[in-house]
């Protein structure tokens, strides 16, 4: 059970990295197709017949409060008992800060002005 516990929780830290490889897919695609950088309302998102990849992003865009939320889980865990939860080392943890950081980066940018438009 403890096995499957980390598992799951190393998983769900790596969330923004997929996220991350869909949102950067479908702009290049976008970019590729147009043969431009698109911007906001030039074109819409969903005339470019990408539909399933968009719904694709969406969902995956979705995922990334469980990650937020298992970061909070581990930091209680830690806290409390003053040891990583299922033994998860560190350097998990790292790189899904530096992917969540990433994922602020991107969440703010033109790139995402056009997707959501």
């Amino acid at each position: 059970m403890e096995k499957l516990g980390k598992t799951i929780i190393v998983i769900i830290l790596y969330l923004p990295l997929l996220n991350l490889l869909v949102l950067y897919s479908f702009f290049l695609r976008a970019v590729i197709k147009l043969g431009k950088v698109p911007f906001y309302n030039n074109p819409d998102p969903g005339e470019l017949g990408f539909s399933l990849h968009a719904k694709i992003a969406w969902q995956t865009s979705n995922l990334i409060p469980l990650t937020i939320l298992a970061w909070a889980v581990s930091a209680i865990y830690f806290l409390v008992k003053r040891q990583s939860i299922f033994g998860i080392i560190k350097k998990h943890f790292i790189i899904s800060f530096i992917l969540l950081l990433i994922e602020a980066l991107t969440l703010t940018s033109s790139m995402m002005t056009w997707f959501w438009d």
